[in-house]
């Protein structure tokens, strides 16, 4: 029997695979933390990358070469990581960024499938509402940022149902509130876009 003040290998052997043990999960749950945290949409960009880095330098902040994509025309990259985030080039530089997933919120918390009312309550007199281009019941919610450098625009829709179905006079009505079908941030001049590059 060894006196109390001192350890057999065994007790450190026990407390140093404990300390490992202990140091690879706060390791794992904070890069988890993080990458979770990254990836929201920003007037300024998403995750590692920013609005104004060249091709260069989103490959670095990506960690991977960006594909091509034939998202909105062909001024467009995507991660093949993030493959629900495309990132509009103009120039040569990242001018805007679109998000077309739910699981990825804007900086306001804003996901796609979240109420237009939700959102333009909270945006308030910051928001800009615009008819939608191409839904005749849908619009176009725009805020900018402080600084008026950048916006992040949100697409709306409802589900719509048919008044008179097959008649000359048929009409379409909205059967659910309006809600964010997707959205994107960047240049000012860049969100402006209806599809997509010029």
């Amino acid at each position: 029997m060894l006196p109390k003040n001192q350890w057999c290998e065994c007790d450190v052997y026990n407390m140093r695979m404990k300390y490992r043990l202990l140091t690879l999960t706060v390791i794992v749950f904070s890069a988890i933390s993080v990458t979770a945290q990254k990836w929201v949409l920003r007037f300024d960009g998403i995750g590692p990358v920013k609005i104004g880095m060249t091709l260069s330098d989103l490959k670095h902040a990506l960690r991977e070469d960006p594909a091509e994509s034939d998202y909105l025309g062909s001024c467009y990259v995507h991660s093949k990581r993030h493959p629900h985030v495309q990132f509009m080039m103009e120039d040569g530089v990242v001018t805007r960024i679109d998000v077309n997933d739910k699981t990825i919120p804007s900086i306001q918390g804003f996901r796609i499938g979240d109420l237009e009312a939700r959102l333009r309550k909270s945006a308030g007199s910051r928001a800009e509402v615009e008819r939608h281009h191409y839904f005749e019941r849908g619009h176009y919610v725009t805020i900018n940022s402080s600084d008026g450098r950048f916006a992040m625009r949100f697409e709306t829709s409802c589900d719509e149902k048919s008044t008179d179905p097959g008649s000359s006079d048929e009409k379409f009505v909205c059967t659910k509130p309006h809600y964010v079908t997707s959205f994107y941030a960047g240049r000012r001049e860049s969100v402006q876009y209806i599809e997509g590059c010029l």
